[in-house]
């Protein structure tokens, strides 16, 4: 067991604003890794031939683990990114990948944090609107314990469990808002409020903050951010029955646009009254550039039908379910992350 420097290049966390050491043993095509514990100084680590011989191992080392040698071309490219693919998932599966505050993505999961807090499990109690004199008060409640704790998690009732990064990503969030109230971002679900033209167009640029924050130098290798700028038209069928809660369905089309902005695609979504509006007569209407193409030979529109059920956070599942599958094309998600 060799242990690394400081200066060696794989240092995967670290302690106190330091470094972790590591000791790293190769042996048939197999290396094994384990961390220093705290107090096992640089100059005190020395070559073992077996970690199993050291006369008191897991007093120097823990988390222990092996794995094969990464041989080969692009071995610790792809021993990498099958240690990043699992965090990946879980940041997808909780859409929490971070995003500007101004992004329409930041509104809604602060809306949706907020109402959770201050329902605290009976959400008829809050309304559209959602003082800040009172949410910090439960703000710093929940950040007392937060700040004492290693993980904290709440669920009041049958509602949403939050947690430590929430509380923690929603304080920081409310000092980015400018006046004295949270406000929903959907109005409540009716015919035209929230119109889905809006939910489309903050679906689309909640998707370009995720690449541009997250995945700049993927962008142009991810489907749809290829075709970037983009002009979204459709046609949104509402329910036959609007005191029931079946969701609005959106036919929707997304081609290239040199007219949009990147940051503030064109969205032309018409509405239409037959709960069975024949979808062929859409495509067809489309289908005049279907042999178009853009960069890496994606088709020039893309379509799909979604539903828009009137529920929290419509634009981010719409955006993390396009960022999942682009992710999942390139290799670096195993499978698709679903969304509601």
């Amino acid at each position: 067991m060799r242990a690394l420097s400081p200066s060696a290049p794989f240092w995967p966390g670290t302690r106190g604003g330091q470094l972790i050491p590591w000791a790293v043993q190769l042996g048939h095509n197999w290396l094994t890794v384990a961390q220093a514990r705290p107090g096992v100084l640089d100059e005190d680590l020395v070559a073992w031939a077996d970690l199993a011989s050291l006369p008191t191992p897991l007093t120097r080392f823990h988390h222990q683990t092996s794995f094969p040698a990464p041989l080969g071309r692009l071995a610790c490219w792809e021993r990498a990114r099958s240690q990043l693919r699992t965090a990946l998932a879980n940041r997808m599966r909780q859409r929490t990948l971070p995003v500007a505050p101004t992004s329409p993505l930041a509104a809604e999961r602060a809306w949706f944090l907020a109402r959770t807090i201050m329902a605290k499990g009976r959400l008829s109690k809050v309304g559209q609107h959602i003082l800040l004199a009172d949410l910090r008060p439960e703000l710093d409640i929940l950040m007392d314990r937060v700040a004492n704790t290693v993980r904290a998690s709440w669920q009041w009732a049958h509602g949403h469990k939050i947690d430590s990064d929430d509380v923690r990503w929603l304080t920081e969030h409310v000092s980015h808002i400018q006046g004295d109230a949270l406000t929903s971002p959907r109005p409540p679900g009716d015919r035209m409020r929230p119109p889905p033209r809006y939910v489309l167009r903050d679906a689309l640029i909640g998707y370009h903050d995720l690449v541009q924050l997250n995945f700049p130098r993927f962008g142009a290798a991810l489907g749809l951010y290829s075709i970037f700028p983009v002009r979204a038209e459709g046609v949104v069928t509402m329910p036959p029955d609007e005191s029931q809660s079946e969701p609005a369905t959106v036919m929707y089309a997304l081609r290239p646009d040199a007219q949009s902005a990147k940051d503030q695609p064109i969205v032309d979504v018409r509405l239409s009254d037959e709960p069975d509006y024949p979808a062929g007569s859409f495509w067809r209407s489309l289908r005049r550039d279907h042999d178009r193409s853009s960069a890496f030979r994606l088709p020039g529109i893309a379509h799909q039908e979604a539903s828009l059920p009137y529920h929290e956070r419509q634009a981010t599942n719409l955006a993390y379910r396009w960022l999942s599958q682009d992710l999942h094309a390139v290799g670096w998600l195993e499978r698709p992350v679903n969304f509601p």
